[in-house]
């Protein structure tokens, strides 16, 4: 049997120090940190981390869940030419 692959991605929900909602994924951590972190004041991967565990030691008002989406598979069909 086939082990099935996974790729991490990062979804960001709750508010932001402004008040307005966040409700958005990432493929990656840096463009997490690039796009929303000075909104939720994030600024590296280890506060990133720190969030996700529930380590963070100031009260926030939005969460950072780590999702595991299977990779997208191609169907391969065969085509079989029959010369005579």
């Amino acid at each position: 049997m086939v082990a099935t692959k996974y790729y991490l991605k990062y979804h960001v929900i709750g508010l932001d120090r402004l008040g307005r909602p966040i409700d958005k994924k990432f493929k990656c951590m840096e463009d997490l940190i690039d796009d929303v972190g000075d909104y939720i004041d994030v600024f590296n991967r280890q506060m990133v981390y720190k969030i996700i565990n529930g380590f963070h030691n100031k009260e926030c008002n939005f969460k950072i869940l780590k999702i595991k989406e299977a990779l997208p598979t191609k169907i391969i069909t065969k085509k079989i030419l029959i010369t005579e």
